[in-house]
């Protein structure tokens, strides 16, 4: 029994792998982890907004599809969740250079 590989990771993640990304500079890559971060946050603030709009209907009973509804509820904990992991590490890991000694 072989096991299929895994496809390629698709979703918000393939923002930060993105060479020409909005905010770039002419003749230079400056500035474009900046805004890959900014449209990554901006991406994840409308999901939150999504997810929050999603939650009122369903708790109104305003909703035409609450399996959808729902999924858009979980989608923004992932996404919150996913933040929340990626600024952790990132503390840590200056946390670890503030703490190398020169």
């Amino acid at each position: 029994m072989t096991i299929p590989p895994l496809g390629p990771i698709e979703g918000s993640l393939s923002l930060l792998s993105t060479p020409a990304v909005e905010g770039t500079t002419k003749g230079g890559s400056e500035g474009t982890f900046g805004a890959a971060l900014k449209n990554a946050l901006n991406q994840l603030e409308s999901g939150q907004r999504a997810a929050s709009a999603a939650s009122v209907e369903v708790a109104t009973g305003t909703t035409t599809n609450p399996e959808q509804a729902i999924v858009e509820v979980q989608n923004g904990l992932l996404e919150m969740q996913l933040a929340a992991a990626l600024r952790n590490k990132a503390t840590e890991a200056i946390n670890d250079l503030m703490q190398t000694q020169v």
